[in-house]
C-alpha cells in the first residue's frame, strides 16, 4: 500500500511514496504527522462555531423581544392618538383614524423586517449547529481524510459568524410628537409621527445570583447603531424592602471614558404566563454617566411575589428581564 503524504503548500493528499513533480520544492510530511495538528485545529474551530451559535442563538431571543416590543409601542401610540382626537373634536376623528392606520401599517413593516432577521438567524443557527454536529463526530472519528473535508467547511462557517453579524438589534419604535391644537392644521394637532430609534435586548438571571444586598451586573449589551454605548443590568435584594431591585447601568470602557447621555429606558420583568402581570419600569430624558450606579433608574418587585412560582416569573429558578434603551442626546 502506497505511503500517503500530505502537500502543505497545496493542501493535498498524495498517494504515493514519492513526491509528484508537480510538487517539487513544496512543503511535504507525512500524513500521520499532521493529525494531531489538524484535529487540534478543528477542536478550536469547532469551540469558535459553537460559540457562535450562542451569540446566534442570544441575538434569536432578542429578536423576539424587539419583535414585542414593537407590537406595545404601536399599540401605546396608537392610544395616544385616540387620546388627542377626542379633545380637539369631532371633525378630527376621521384624520386621526387615517394616522392609526399608518401607525398599523409602519408596525406591520417593522415587525416583517425583524420577523425576516429572525427566521435568516433561526436559519443560521441550524445551519451552524448541524456544522457543529458533523465536526464533533469526525473529531472523535481517527480518519484524517474526514478531518481534512470538513476543516475547510468549518473554517468558512467561523469566518462567517463575526461579531458585527450578532449586534443586537435596533428598531425603530413610533412615538407621537404633539402640537398645538389648530383647527387649520388639524395633522399637526393630532402629532406627528416619529421613528425613535432604540435598542432592546434580553437578560436571564438565576435567583441566587441575587441574593446579596449588592448588585449583580449581567455582562455587556452594545447598543449598536445608538452611538455604540455599552449597557448592562444588575439586580439585587433590597434587604430593607423585601424586594427584588433591577437597576440598568452606563458602563465604563477603557481609558477614554464613554460618553454620558440622555436616554429613554424601560425595564420589564416578565411573566411568562400572562403579559399584563409583568412589572414596568418606564422613564424619560435621565442623564446617565458611565459607571455611575442609578438607584432611581430601578424596577423593585416583592420578593415574595417573585419567588411564589404560581406568579409566573420563575421558570427553573430563573426570571427574564427585557430591556429597550432609546438614546435622546449625547453629552460632553
Amino acid at each position: 500500500m502506497a505511503t500517503r503524504l500530505y502537500c502543505r503548500d497545496c493542501c493535498e493528499t498524495i498517494y504515493s511514496n514519492r513526491v509528484p513533480p508537480d510538487h517539487n520544492d513544496h512543503k511535504i510530511c507525512n500524513l500521520d504527522a499532521i493529525d494531531q495538528e489538524v484535529r487540534t485545529e478543528l477542536i478550536t474551530l469547532t469551540q469558535k462555531l459553537q460559540d457562535a451559535v450562542d451569540r446566534f442563538k442570544k441575538m434569536s431571543k432578542s429578536l423576539n423581544a424587539c419583535r414585542c416590543s414593537l407590537t406595545v409601542a404601536s399599540q401605546t401610540t396608537s392610544e395616544e392618538v385616540d387620546k388627542r382626537v377626542a379633545t380637539i373634536c369631532r371633525e378630527v376623528k376621521k384624520l386621526g383614524e387615517s394616522m392609526k392606520n399608518e401607525i398599523i401599517k409602519m408596525r406591520e413593516q417593522h415587525i416583517q423586517e425583524v420577523t425576516e432577521t429572525k427566521m435568516d438567524t433561526d436559519s443560521e443557527i441550524q445551519l451552524l449547529e448541524s456544522t457543529v454536529r458533523i465536526s464533533n463526530d469526525i473529531i472523535k472519528d481517527n480518519s484524517t481524510l474526514s478531518l481534512l473535508d470538513i476543516l475547510p467547511v468549518v473554517r468558512e462557517s467561523v469566518d462567517r459568524c463575526s461579531d458585527e453579524f450578532c449586534s443586537l438589534p435596533v428598531s425603530d419604535h413610533l412615538v407621537l410628537r404633539f402640537g398645538d391644537i389648530d383647527l387649520d392644521s388639524l395633522k399637526e394637532a393630532i402629532g406627528e409621527l416619529e421613528a425613535k430609534k432604540s435598542s432592546t435586548f434580553v437578560t436571564s438571571f438565576h435567583v441566587n445570583e441575587c441574593m446579596s444586598d449588592t448588585f449583580y451586573y449581567s455582562n455587556d449589551y452594545n447598543s449598536t447603531g445608538l452611538d455604540n454605548l455599552h449597557w448592562c443590568v444588575g439586580v439585587r435584594h433590597n434587604e430593607l424592602m423585601s424586594s427584588l431591585c433591577v437597576s440598568l447601568k452606563l458602563k465604563k470602557r477603557g481609558e477614554k471614558d464613554t460618553q454620558a447621555c440622555r436616554a429613554s429606558y424601560t425595564l420589564t420583568l416578565v411573566n411568562r404566563l400572562e403579559d399584563a402581570k409583568s412589572f414596568v419600569k418606564e422613564a424619560e430624558g435621565v442623564l446617565f454617566r458611565p459607571g455611575d450606579d442609578y438607584s432611581l433608574c430601578c424596577l423593585n418587585v416583592d420578593w415574595n411575589q417573585l419567588f411564589d412560582s404560581t406568579n409566573g416569573f420563575l421558570l427553573n429558578d430563573k426570571f427574564e428581564v427585557v430591556t429597550t434603551i432609546a438614546i435622546s442626546e449625547l453629552m460632553e
